[in-house]
């Protein structure tokens, strides 16, 4: 019972700092819905684009469960028992395993699900390891993959070389969401693998900031992209015109059918 009353206690304590988080899931959704739908718009990119179609899809998912994870807070009554077991069984495990963890509890105590009570401690720690090789392995395979494209495009013709250089400006964009991603989802991981193996202060409100790294670096990534890449936005005007663009064109459109109409009507003699 006291098991219980802590982890309620500390549940009160971290409100307003779950309210951040869930205002960055939000946007996290919002930001990474948008993109997806402009990617999807420049279908003779769709090779290139689609590793960054899934890496945005991935960060939607997280931005899906920090808002279930979060919102059940503001929820009443049965409601709150509803969310609860939506989300522990439709969510896949990998993806919101730590989103819908309470890791600054005591314990690891979880505040649906009741993960500890079903899965020991030692799948958490390998869980956690596990996903830390996982980012380290993907950041530098693409690394070793730019610098072989670099060392090997002496030897191509001229128009596999502008390929290439297409290809290393997909694959810088690549590199640079990763590390944002390892830098989101590493820090928060090793710093808790770390107070779990070592038996440190696991009440540390430290960890409750350091978890706040994630929904913050997952909303601002999508943003950043969306608004430096200056195609994008102009897919974006493009694909949402501003209503007065669409009075305009439609203007344009009847007075040009008007002087088509008066161009048949005339009638040319001939001298």
């Amino acid at each position: 019972m006291e098991y219980v009353t802590e982890a309620i206690k500390r549940e009160e304590e971290t409100f307003n700092i779950n309210v951040l988080q869930l205002v960055f899931g939000i946007i996290c959704i919002i930001s990474n819905g948008i993109l997806l739908h402009l990617f999807a718009l420049r279908s003779s990119e769709k090779k290139a684009y689609s590793l960054q179609q899934g890496f945005y899809f991935g960060c939607m998912l997280n931005g899906f469960a920090y808002v279930g994870y979060l919102g059940r807070r503001f929820a009443v009554g049965r409601g709150v028992f509803f969310i609860r077991s939506i989300f522990c069984i439709i969510l896949p495990p990998y993806s919101i395993l730590f989103s819908i963890s309470d890791i600054h509890m005591s314990d690891l105590v979880l505040s649906y699900c009741w993960y500890y009570e079903i899965v020991c401690a030692i799948y958490f720690k390998i869980h956690l390891a596990f996903i830390a090789l996982c980012d380290i392995f993907a950041i530098a395979l693409y690394v070793a993959s730019s610098i072989a494209i670099l060392l090997s495009r002496s030897t191509y013709s001229c128009v596999r070389k502008i390929q290439i250089k297409r290809q290393i400006v997909v694959m810088k964009q690549i590199v640079l969401m990763v590390l944002f991603a390892v830098f989101c989802q590493l820090i928060p991981y090793t710093f808790v693998l770390i107070t779990q193996f070592f038996d440190l202060n696991k009440k540390n409100q430290l960890q409750i900031y350091m978890w706040t790294i994630q929904p913050i670096g997952l909303s601002i990534a999508p943003l950043c992209r969306l608004f430096s890449d200056s195609k994008l936005l102009s897919a974006m005007k493009i694909d949402n015109p501003s209503p007065s663009s669409v009075l305009k064109s439609k203007m344009k459109s009847s007075s040009s059918n008007h002087v088509v109409l008066l161009n048949l009507k005339c009638k040319i003699t001939p001298k």
